[in-house]
C-alpha cells in the first residue's frame, strides 16, 4: 500500500497531508509512524469507561486535533461529534454510540496504517 492508497481508504486527502509537510513523504510516514504511540484514543477510552464528561472533552478535542494534522478525517469528525456532545452537556447515555464510532474509525485507521508502514 502506498501514501495514496492508504489516504484514499480512510477518507482522507494525501495532497492536503503532503502539503502540510512540504510535499516530503518521508515526513508523512514519519508522523504517522508515531501516531501508533499516541496515547490520546487510550486517554478517550478511559474517560468513556469513568463517565467524566471533562475528561472526554479534553481527550477528545486531543484527538481531534492529532487527526486533524494527520489528515485522518473521519476520525476526527467522530471524536469532535464526541467532544461537542459532552461540550452542549447532551444526554451522557449517548456517549458510549458515539464513543463506538470512533473505536470503529480509530481501528480501521490502525489496520491500514500497519499495513501502510508494513507491520
Amino acid at each position: 500500500m502506498d501514501l495514496k492508497d492508504f489516504y484514499q481508504e480512510i477518507g482522507g486527502s494525501c495532497e492536503e497531508v503532503l502539503g502540510r509537510f512540504s510535499g516530503m513523504e518521508a515526513m508523512v510516514k514519519k508522523f504517522l509512524g508515531k501516531f501508533k504511540d499516541d496515547l490520546s484514543y487510550q486517554k478517550l477510552e478511559e474517560a468513556v469507561a469513568k463517565m467524566d464528561a471533562t475528561e472526554i472533552d479534553h481527550a477528545a478535542h486531543t484527538l481531534k486535533g492529532v487527526c486533524s494534522n494527520l489528515g485522518f478525517s473521519r476520525l476526527q469528525k467522530y471524536a469532535e461529534d464526541l467532544m461537542f456532545h459532552v461540550r452542549e452537556q447532551k444526554p451522557m447515555e449517548e456517549v458510549p454510540a458515539l464513543m463506538e464510532k470512533v473505536k470503529t474509525e480509530y481501528e480501521a485507521v490502525m489496520d491500514r496504517l500497519r499495513s501502510l508502514l508494513g507491520e
